[in-house]
């Protein structure tokens, strides 16, 4: 019955204009990210020291973060250590922002060390920490790591073990760096070198070709370029090394082997613009030769033609010559300027090629 009534109300509502619907806002949040980050760290306890690399990949869902380190190896343990678990903290930088990770890993049986030159592998646990910005990550570092081992010594079988919380020291060592190398020939003679460091770091990068050096660029942002003129034609290898300026804070790394093909160098705009001016002007010539060559022969043959003339054919034929004389100068002439016009094309040709 009151529902009835409800819709009642609703429908004389919408009819009358005087109620309105609020429409449900819909909003959709970005997909988890992920970022690989790692670090050596130098751990001890005791008299005992554990190497660790700290290889994480970092997953940001909004403000969430997550991670989980990879199992820490502990070598030569005595037997009667029996660990219990473990706590850790990690502090990161993700984009710029200080975030802290911590977790707990209790295991179900203790994990019994192994003795002289024996690894055991101690699971770490997962790590949970939220941040302030929400946009997917697209780098990270780790800053701090903090270890509490949970375990206790047993000196016999018959003797309980008591466990009890023992913090690790541990000390960062560089951070991994990893760098990339693109290289491309745009045209005959050229090569370009583009290297790529990660995760941002301040140093320099070393491109070289066969160990020798090529050139050092200052990384700017996130890697270096270098350019290349005056190589020669054919298959080039390439690598780039970043070097740190601070070698305790950065490791060093080198990129692949990367090849390029170089084409061979031709002849530049400039040069083929003059070698055809030379062509042109060499035609010219040839045909000015040739009509020179013409103008003797119709001289030779007026000449011909006066002399066995008589009266007033001979008369004739001498008008004749004198015009062909003439016409021969002009030819003459054009063959003079051609020939300067064809030096002064070779003289520029020589100049650009």
């Amino acid at each position: 019955m009151r529902l009835r009534r409800y819709a009642g109300l609703l429908a004389g509502a919408l009819v009358a204009g005087t109620m309105s619907i609020p429409m449900l806002a819909s909003s959709a949040s970005a997909a988890p990210s992920t970022v690989s980050v790692s670090r050596d760290f130098a751990c001890s306890y005791g008299d005992f020291s554990l190497p660790y690399v700290v290889t994480t990949s970092v997953t940001a869902d909004g403000t969430a973060v997550t991670a989980t380190l990879n199992d820490m190896p502990a070598t030569g343990f005595p037997t009667g250590l029996k660990v219990a678990g473990f706590e850790a903290e990690i502090g990161l930088d993700l984009d710029g922002e200080s975030v802290e990770l911590a977790g707990e890993n209790t295991y179900p049986t203790n994990i019994s060390g192994g003795g002289t030159g024996v690894t055991v592998q101690l699971p770490m646990p997962a790590l949970a920490g939220t941040r302030t910005a929400t946009a997917a990550l697209t780098a990270g570092t780790i800053d701090s790591l903090d270890l509490v081992m949970k375990a206790g010594f047993q000196f016999s079988p018959a003797v309980p073990v008591t466990i009890t919380d023992n913090p690790l020291t541990c000390v960062a060592g560089a951070v991994q760096t990893s760098t990339t190398l693109a290289a491309t020939s745009p045209s005959a003679g050229v090569v370009q070198l583009a290297a790529t460091v990660a995760p941002t770091a301040e140093g320099t990068v070393e491109f070289q070709e066969a160990g020798a050096t090529v050139g050092t660029q200052t990384v700017a942002g996130t890697g270096a370029s270098l350019n290349l003129s005056g190589v020669s034609a054919g298959d080039h290898s390439y690598t780039a090394k970043f070097v740190p300026t601070d070698a305790a804070e950065f490791a060093a790394s080198t990129s692949a082997v990367v090849k390029v093909t170089v084409a061979a160098s031709g002849p530049s705009a400039a040069c083929v613009t003059a070698q055809d001016s030379v062509k042109s002007a060499l035609t010219a010539v040839t045909k000015a030769k040739a009509a020179v060559k013409k103008a003797k022969a119709k001289i030779k043959k007026a000449k011909t033609t006066v002399k066995k003339a008589k009266g007033k054919k001979k008369q004739k034929a001498a008008k004749k010559l004198k015009k062909v004389k003439a016409s021969a100068k002009k030819v003459s002439k054009t063959l003079g300027a051609a020939t300067k016009k064809h030096a002064a094309a070779a003289a520029a040709a020589k100049k650009v090629c």
